[in-house]
């Protein structure tokens, strides 16, 4: 880390308009948390909570920590990485379930 920070790449950016356009949706407007002086990429959490199973299995196994660890952040971000992913994302990623997936995979 440190340095300039990297420019977010056009499936960062889609996602996040997609997940805007949700909340705007629902009169809640989204808002891009910090963490370690950097933007948060949505895309990539979401992404490492869905491939432990989603939220619910990131809390019944106590990996947070994990996900934080995964996103470049100390243990010390992971109950306000929950917190955001409760307020922002969890009520989008449910809409997806059964539906096409979201997240393609990189090549």
């Amino acid at each position: 880390r440190g340095g300039a920070v990297a420019a977010p790449s056009d499936e960062e950016i889609a996602f996040t308009k997609e997940l805007a356009a949700f909340l705007t949706e629902r009169g809640q407007k989204l808002k891009i948390a910090k963490f370690a002086k950097e933007p948060l990429n949505i895309l990539l959490f979401h992404r490492e909570v869905l491939e432990r199973g989603g939220m619910g299995m990131v809390e019944k196994h106590r990996q947070m920590s994990d996900v934080a660890k995964a996103l470049g952040y100390g243990h010390d971000a992971s109950q306000r990485l929950k917190q955001y992913f409760d307020k922002y994302i969890s009520a989008f990623a449910s809409s997806k379930l059964g539906g096409a997936n979201p997240l393609p995979r990189a090549a």
